[in-house]
């Protein structure tokens, strides 16, 4: 097992792996997230195209105001992680939810 000098993490499975990629828990956290703030994981999921890695949490920080909306996206090495207020999270699940009922038929 790897580590980093805080000791939070894991090594990514094998990249030929799918179920594992799948199954990946959350445990991937920088220092502060792992000890300041409240994360709880929502879902984590491989995308079938591209194979990013996509996982949802809820995180509220130690110092205060609302809860938030994590999306962390791995593609590779790179890491792209943002955090959305609620409203900003359900007007763009709104729209998923619309395009994926469009292109269903």
């Amino acid at each position: 097992m790897g580590s980093y000098s805080n000791g939070v993490y894991d090594p990514p499975p094998r990249r030929d792996d799918a179920d594992a990629w799948g199954k990946m828990r959350y445990s991937r956290l920088s220092k502060e997230d792992a000890v300041d703030n409240d994360i709880t994981p929502i879902d984590s999921f491989v995308l079938p195209i591209g194979r990013q890695e996509i996982q949802l949490a809820r995180i509220v920080y130690e110092s205060g105001g609302m809860p938030q909306l994590r999306v962390r996206i791995r593609e590779g090495k790179r890491f792209t992680v943002f955090d959305l207020d609620p409203d900003s999270a359900e007007r763009w699940g709104r729209a998923m939810v619309a395009w994926a009922a469009g292109e269903k038929k």
